[in-house]
């Protein structure tokens, strides 16, 4: 973080018991590898998950949506989100009934069977912050949201319905590598450490909240982003978890971000160009196949 900031005053001397806890997620290989751990940490305090409908909406369709990224990233960048995104969830069945087999707990846990085993209710939308689910959410009368690998800006009012407010886990050391993507960016830019941050969400900025905790996490430039994507959302729930307790103990001393700093987009085909430049690659089927068993 800069040298100049500082914490804000008065929030370590005010402790939130988080009773009831709702998550925001995109049903993907990240949550997929990550939200089971962090359940269980939260210890039945989570009462509902949001989870967003990717395809329709103002996305557009399945189709839309892949010749676009196409387009802009290219036909690796199309595979590494099809993997992401639509070949996780046959493989995660796949791997359930063969961990079954062999007596294994499942390491991928996609969020439909999450929220089963847990007895969760999901609330699948387009739009979170439509005044039906707001509605739905301040029902049950939430003490804080919890964003982990959410693809929707969580606006007021539905930030400001949990009494203890909202959070979110990025898998970059904040403030630098703002936006979807900080892993690739990280390796395109030779960064030589990585990490997640828990920040807070006070404003409509994206990642610009102030920081409440970050962890630095082992970096292997060899390993595809993929699978450093997957390591920081597996060390994103710990810290998540983490960041409840010392939010309830009073502990946290949240850190304002600079409002300098910069957002980086989605990748275009000069962007994966560069990256193979550098040695870096996307995904491999290998360390896909290796986040199951």
């Amino acid at each position: 973080m800069n040298d100049s900031t500082g914490p804000e005053p008065g929030v370590a001397d005010k402790p939130c018991r988080a009773e009831r806890i709702v998550l925001f997620t995109l049903d993907s290989l990240p949550s997929g590898v990550a939200l089971h751990e962090l359940v269980a940490a939260l210890e039945g305090r989570v009462v509902a998950i949001v989870a967003s409908r990717r395809y329709g909406g103002k996305y557009g369709s399945f189709v839309h949506q892949a010749v676009q990224n196409a387009r802009r990233g290219g036909w690796s960048f199309l595979n590494y989100l099809s993997l992401e995104m639509v070949w996780y969830h046959p493989m995660a069945e796949v791997a359930h009934l063969v961990n079954r087999l062999r007596g294994r707990a499942d390491s991928v846990v996609g969020l439909r069977r999450l929220a089963r085993r847990h007895r969760i209710p999901v609330i699948a939308t387009r739009e979170p912050n439509a005044a039906d689910v707001c509605e739905r959410l301040r029902r049950l009368e939430p003490d804080l949201f919890v964003s982990f690998h959410f693809d929707h800006v969580i606006r007021a009012p539905l930030r400001d319905i949990p009494r203890c407010g909202t959070i979110n886990v990025h898998p970059g050391l904040l403030p630098d590598l703002r936006g979807p993507f900080p892993v690739l960016w990280a390796m395109i830019r030779a960064h030589e450490v990585i990490g997640v941050t828990v920040h807070g969400i006070d404003s409509d900025a994206l990642d610009a909240g102030p920081v409440l905790l970050q962890k630095i996490v082992p970096f292997d430039p060899t390993e595809p982003v993929q699978a450093i994507h997957c390591r920081l959302a597996r060390a994103g729930a710990a810290l998540a978890a983490d960041a409840v307790g010392a939010m309830e103990a009073g502990t946290l001393f949240p850190v304002s971000q600079p409002k300098e700093g910069a957002y980086d987009p989605y990748p275009d085909r000069g962007d994966i160009a560069l990256l193979k430049e550098r040695g870096g690659r996307l995904f491999s089927l290998r360390h896909f196949v290796r986040q199951f068993f």
